[in-house]
């Protein structure tokens, strides 16, 4: 072929495919066109890595460091540094010889005593790391269903066998051959793998329709081959998570299985915060040799849920709890009389004294409009003329629930050492807990507030009694995470006895609570998806989300706020005393004193400024700099 033919078969192959991306646009259209050039085709040849299947993983090279990981953790620190030592050893190998290599011959630049067994791992691995990819599995089958020749060619090192176990893993039946570079020699790359198909078929090349990704290799040389090539284009399922994070293609690859927006919502942004936060979790029950866990109602609904699945030989319980439950017994305690209840309960800078009598027990007392300042907290409970007049029936109360409470307690083994787990922020449930009985409590939350009692023995996950960038972001929409972890059934009052088996029944607030069928649970529906999803794959073993990887497209939702997210996450519904409202009023509140009182009680604050102003500004830090302020003058 002289070099005017050459230049000219290229320009051919350009402007077809120039048609082909214009149809991109419309997948309705390009569908159709595909299906048009398969029916003109006796012989349908597909690419392997990134058509027929893809990878978990993000980047090839994340293969040799989820291996590296497999490796240390059986064998110990040897194989540090795998990860490179094999890119290089590929690398070196590939200059030395002039046609495809094969992994044999990768690792015959490795200097490891077991190779034979590292390279088994290695197989297993790159097995255990593909999905099949949702675009092709139509047209594959419609290939097999039409009684097409179908063949799979691909450039790779690993054998005819991995590739053969890899296609059979992925449900791809009924292909007659594997061309395979590392069998035959020859690469897709330079042309010399299609003439290869051609000989081995004993076809003309005008009979061939192959399909893959790469534009070189997959339209360019198969169309100078006198093969019909084809570029797939692979759609981007995800919605809030973004190409660049570790878990895109392992979420990309599965999230198409869910219709419902919600259950998506779930699986792509809060199954994978759960993920890390229990895998967190438990590295630290571990380091603390801690076997009973205990999750706290009703926050920690999902999250026990998903610890069962994740770790299910833990002996953890769902500890029917609330901050008021706890905090009424506190009171004269050992004759104490408000001293330990005001130690251990947090007030908000103002309270109104409605809410402070309720606190306390005192739910028949007439509503009062007076408001108390925080600095005044003890000196109201010491001159307050209802609380002096009702203090018999106080405390003979709060000993009722005192003794209710230690019986639940022992019913549920709350003794000794303990792991307590919540959703977090000051930690005063725990602090509570720890006055009663022979208990060592360790508390793990997704983050302490740095406000929290000193006392209080824990660790944050998120962030840890220090305002850093994450605690301004959950501060700033705390409420995109509370709404989510919440449980169908109502907050819980009290404990109390029950006369005729002299056993622990439970009282609940009464008011609204959040329908089964809410969002809510559907988003709970999605995030157990995906831990199932993620613990029946390699990357459970391997701890693949940290912390970063884990909040960052919740984080970004939170910061970044959009309009289409004020939407959607704004009209999250949320449960506070009794009352269900969305996070974000649906309506523009009026006048500039109710505004302002809306962003003092709104749980996404950024999202209420990006909602109130409308203009693009930088509503993090706006927001921080309102709260140090407040924080400031408190």
């Amino acid at each position: 072929m002289d070099y005017i033919t050459l230049k000219e078969n290229i320009k051919k192959i350009i402007l077809f495919h120039i048609k082909i991306l214009k149809l991109l646009g419309d997948e309705g259209m390009y569908k159709t066109k595909i299906y048009e050039l398969i029916d003109k085709h006796k012989i349908i040849s597909f690419d392997v890595f990134d058509t027929l299947i893809c990878r978990d993983v993000n980047n090839y090279k994340i293969v040799f460091e989820v291996i590296e990981k497999k490796l240390i953790k059986k064998y110990g620190d040897l194989f540090v540094g795998f990860a490179e030592k094999r890119i290089d050893a590929e690398r070196k190998t590939r200059e030395l010889i002039n046609r495809e290599v094969t992994l044999d011959e990768i690792y015959a630049n490795l200097n490891y005593t077991n190779n034979d067994i590292i390279k088994k791992i290695e197989e297993e691995t790159e097995i255990g790391l593909t999905s099949p990819n949702p675009v092709i599995i139509p047209i594959y089958n419609y290939c097999v269903k039409n009684n097409k020749t179908v063949v799979v060619t691909s450039d790779m090192y690993l054998s005819e066998d991995i590739i053969r176990r890899i296609l059979t893993k992925n449900g791809f039946e009924g292909y007659t051959n594997i061309f395979v570079s590392s069998e035959f020699g020859e690469k897709k790359r330079n042309g010399k793998l299609f003439k290869r198909v051609v000989d081995e078929l004993r076809v003309k090349p005008k009979e061939i329709l192959h399909i893959g990704d790469n534009i070189r290799s997959d339209v360019i040389f198969a169309n100078l081959s006198g093969i019909k090539g084809v570029q797939i284009k692979n759609k981007k399922n995800t919605k809030y998570v973004v190409d660049k994070r570790k878990t895109y293609n392992f979420i990309n690859n599965r999230i198409q299985k869910l219709n419902d927006p919600y259950e998506r919502i779930g699986y792509e942004i809060y199954g994978v915060l759960i993920v890390g936060f229990l895998n967190w979790c438990n590295e630290e029950l571990e380091r603390k040799g801690i076997k009973k866990v205990f999750f706290a109602a009703r926050d920690s609904f999902v999250l026990k849920e998903a610890f069962e699945i994740m770790y299910p030989d833990y002996d953890s319980t769902y500890f029917k709890v609330s901050r008021r439950a706890v905090q009424v017994p506190a009171i004269n305690f050992n004759n104490q009389r408000y001293n330990l209840f005001l130690k251990i309960a947090s007030f908000d800078a103002i309270s109104d004294v409605t809410s402070i009598y309720k606190r306390i027990g005192l739910e028949e007392v007439l509503s009062s409009k007076a408001e108390v300042f925080q600095s005044n907290i003890k000196s109201f409970f010491e001159q307050d003329y209802v609380i002096r007049k009702n203090e018999k029936l106080i405390f003979s109360r709060a000993e009722e629930e005192r003794k209710a409470m230690l019986k639940y307690l022992k019913n549920i083994n709350f003794n000794g050492s303990v792991a307590f787990i919540d959703v977090g922020w000051k930690c005063s449930t725990q602090n509570a807990l720890s006055h009663f009985g022979n208990v060592d409590i360790w508390g793990l939350y997704l983050g302490i507030h740095p406000h929290a009692k000193e006392d209080v023995h824990g660790k944050g996950y998120l962030f840890d009694k220090e305002y850093s960038n994450y605690f301004y972001t959950v501060m700033g929409g705390m409420s995109l995470l509370e709404a989510f972890f919440t449980a169908p059934e109502k907050s819980l009052k009290k404990y109390e006895m029950n006369d005729s088996d002299d056993d622990v029944c439970f009282e609940y607030e009464i008011g609204d609570s959040i329908d089964t069928d809410s969002v809510i649970f559907k988003m709970h529906k999605g995030a157990i998806k995906f831990v199932n999803d993620y613990c029946n794959s390699l990357l459970q073993s391997i701890d693949f989300i940290d912390f970063d990887e884990a909040f960052t497209s919740l984080k970004s939702i939170i910061d970044i706020p959009t309009k289409e997210n004020l939407d959607v996450f704004g009209a999250f519904p949320m449960e506070n005393e009794g009352k269900i409202s969305p996070i974000i009023p649906r309506n523009a509140l009026k006048g500039i004193k109710e505004k302002v009182k809306g962003y003092g009680k709104s749980g996404w604050k950024i999202g209420y400024l990006k909602k109130l102003l409308k203009f693009p500004l930088p509503y993090k830090t706006l927001f921080e700099l309102s709260y140090n302020l407040y924080k400031k003058n408190r």
